[in-house]
């Protein structure tokens, strides 16, 4: 009886032996059994093996699991007539799995080997037919591998012969000698390739990269031995794919690999991203047998893709890039080193996650006093990483810069610029950012407790300065919240009624720390006649006022009277936070049903004095990006009190149409409501026009254009 634990075998074998003399011994072998991987051998009926003068004569040793049989039965001597024939049927080779090295990949498949041998002992003579069928590499179906082979007694090797059947298609066919007796290079063989399948090396170890698609063919010379091939040649790659893990991008190529000993090679040959967008390539993939691989790699691209992740993927920053610049890939597989240098194209959207859910959204800016505090001795734990990245990238305005605050509820501030940022990330998980961006057009989705949404627009000339520590960034941002509404609460302990609502821009400027900047608000009346305008402002002399109007604008979409408020007063404010909630969650769901349109719905209750309105805001860009269309459309009904018409349909629109390829020149077309005005009474209730845009950048007033 016999275990083996660490290889689930197990078995027991009955024997008798019968001793005549020391060179005469005869073994009777009788019915028993053997358990691997949970099946059955038996051994079938009695075998008897008789040793004589160093020979063995074996009376059909048979053993068998079902379909699955071993035939072993003959004479093992020095003679050409000792002749021993061994029979395989069936036999699968998942049954041998649990030999092998841990770190080979599975085998799988149903074999057949026939054949005999002569003179074992003497000069061996061997011929031998075995076919694999269904031959599977780590679960992956293959085809069906033969092969044959034949004993060369006068030159001591085994002939080889065989090929790799898929389809009907011969993928591969060897053809060479094994030398058995020869410690080393005991192998001389050849391997010609037609149209093999490169899937299958995903079975194997292949370090950073996977999804290798395509067909090989060509011709690969095999020295060396079974355990340590030497292998060269040249395969041309046909339609062949491989996907980068850490950037998950997937590239395509059509040329020559050059296969050494010790390495895989390419000489600057072309390929594309899945977008057709083209690059070079050079570079070699170096090997210890096959393992332990050492990439040496080189390519240079132009508007290709060059990271495709989430925040699962990378919490550090994820996104899609299209750049133009170079890449270079070097280390070992477990210990890889990426340098990026270029610029950014157009389709780049990268995202800077500088929270979680319940640290980091703007409001804390505003309501910064908690009850909580910090414990300072907490230290988090980076996980380690087996990548280290250096990156210099040059934003240009086409790339989208998101800064996420908290991704659940929308609280993100994202914008295109300009600006060199330089990015690296070493083994131990440090993530740093150092350079300045410089936002030319941007947004910011204010959330107040996920119950209002207000959208600032960033504007131009904001910068966000990285010195390392991406959480320690230094803000200079303006960021203004545009709508409309009545002056007549603002104004109503100096007289003046009225239910017209006028352009305001609540503007908020943050500058310090990105976690604990200095925070002013401001309200302009763009548009407003100067006597007006300066009336209003006299309104928000303190700080405590201008404030307490700013929220006034952001919550409740009105200014508050300075008046004592009554019940009525509360009443109009709880219903108008009401409205403010129902428009803005409406807002939201709308905006998600498509990423080309922007809609957005609010609605306004009316009073004695303002009106009840009803408007919906599009945004939306036609014609591949270069028809720009925003509006606000809607139904305004007046007070009672009022001597207007009682309902109107109000609507403003903004056309912009991009006439030249680099955008300078445009043609805008636009319809905009006239802000009220008590001292010109007869003024048309909108205003049209036409024109044409032309916009140039310059570093000075006399600079030489004209070259270019």
């Amino acid at each position: 009886t016999w275990t083996l634990v660490n290889k689930d075998a197990s078995g027991s074998v009955s024997a008798l032996s019968i001793i005549n003399s020391p060179d005469s011994i005869v073994n009777i072998i009788y019915p028993s059994q053997m358990i691997m991987s949970g099946d059955y051998w038996l051994t079938d009926g009695y075998s008897v093996i008789t040793y004589d003068e160093g020979e063995l004569e074996i009376d059909t040793a048979r053993v068998s699991n079902g379909t699955e049989s071993i035939d072993l039965s003959g004479r093992i001597g020095k003679e050409q007539e000792d002749v021993v024939y061994f029979d395989v049927q069936d036999f699968q080779l998942e049954h041998l799995n649990k030999f092998l090295p841990p770190d080979m990949v599975d085998l799988d498949g149903r074999t057949e080997l026939k054949g005999q041998a002569a003179g074992i002992l003497g000069k061996p003579t061997v011929v031998a037919e075995m076919r694999i069928g269904d031959f599977a590499i780590g679960g992956e179906r293959v085809g069906n591998l033969d092969l044959s082979s034949t004993w060369d007694r006068g030159k001591d090797f085994l002939e080889l012969a065989g090929d790799l059947e898929n389809q009907g298609i011969k993928e591969i066919v060897l053809d060479g000698r094994y030398f058995p007796k020869a410690e080393t290079d005991n192998l001389d063989a050849s391997l010609s390739f037609e149209g093999f399948r490169l899937g299958i090396l995903n079975k194997l170890p292949t370090g950073g990269i996977n999804q290798i698609g395509g067909r090989a063919t060509g011709d690969l010379l095999v020295k060396g031995s079974l355990l340590r091939p030497d292998i060269n040649g040249e395969l041309v790659f046909k339609d062949a794919t491989i996907r980068v893990d850490y950037l998950n991008t997937k590239y395509y190529f059509n040329d020559k690999v050059i296969v050494r000993n010790d390495y895989i090679g390419t000489n600057y040959i072309p390929f594309r991203d899945e977008f057709g967008n083209q690059g070079f390539l050079n570079g070699t993939v170096a090997h210890e047998n096959y393992r332990d691989w050492n990439y040496d790699i080189y390519a240079e691209f132009e508007k290709m893709m060059v990271l495709n992740t989430d925040a699962e993927m990378n919490p550090k920053f994820y996104g899609q890039v299209f750049g133009t610049g170079s890449v270079s890939i070097f280390g070992f597989d477990r210990n890889l080193t990426l340098e990026i240098f270029g610029k950014t194209e157009e389709g780049t959207q990268i995202a800077l996650p500088l929270g979680d859910t319940e640290e980091v959204v703007l409001e804390d800016y505003i309501y910064f006093k908690s009850d909580e505090t910090e414990d300072d001795s907490t230290v988090v734990e980076r996980a380690p990483t087996t990548i280290e990245l250096y990156m210099e990238a040059e934003c240009t305005p086409e790339a989208q810069i998101r800064l996420v605050f908290d991704e659940k509820i929308g609280d993100v501030m994202q914008g295109n610029g300009i600006g060199d940022l330089t990015m690296t990330l070493d083994r131990a998980g440090t993530f740093e950012i150092f350079g300045n961006y410089t936002i030319l057009e941007g947004d910011y989705l204010f959330t107040l407790q996920n119950v209002v949404n207000k959208r600032f627009e960033v504007e131009s000339g904001s910068t966000v300065s990285f010195y390392g520590d991406p959480y320690e960034a230094e803000l200079d941002l303006t960021t203004t919240y545009r709508l409309r509404a009545s002056l007549a609460d603002l104004l109503a302990s100096e007289g003046i009624s009225f239910s017209n609502r006028v352009p305001v821009e609540t503007q908020m400027q943050l500058e310090g720390e990105l976690f604990n900047p200095d925070i002013e608000f401001q309200i302009e009346f763009p548009g407003l006649e100067a006597g007006l305008e300066a009336m209003a402002q006299s309104k928000l002399d303190t700080e405590e006022e201008l404030n307490r109007q700013v929220f006034a604008l952001l919550v409740l979409n009105k200014f508050l009277s300075s008046e004592p408020t009554d019940a009525s007063a509360g009443i109009s404010a709880a219903t108008t936070t009401i409205n403010e909630f129902a428009s803005s969650q409406l807002s939201n769901w709308l905006s998600q049903i498509s990423d080309d349109v922007d809609v957005g719905v609010n609605y306004r209750s009316g009073d004695n004095i303002n009106s009840e309105e009803l408007a919906v805001a599009l945004t939306t860009q036609l014609f591949n990006d270069r028809l720009l269309l925003s509006g606000n459309f809607g139904v305004q009904n007046a007070p009672s009190s009022s001597v207007e018409r009682a309902s109107s349909v109000i609507g403003d629109f903004r056309l912009e149409y991009i006439l030249t390829p680099d955008g300078r020149l445009r043609l805008k077309v636009f319809n905009e409501t006239n802000d009220y005005s008590f001292l010109n009474t007869d003024q048309a209730a909108t205003k049209q026009g036409v024109g044409l845009i032309f916009q140039r950048e310059f570093d000075g007033l006399f600079d030489d254009t004209r070259s270019q």
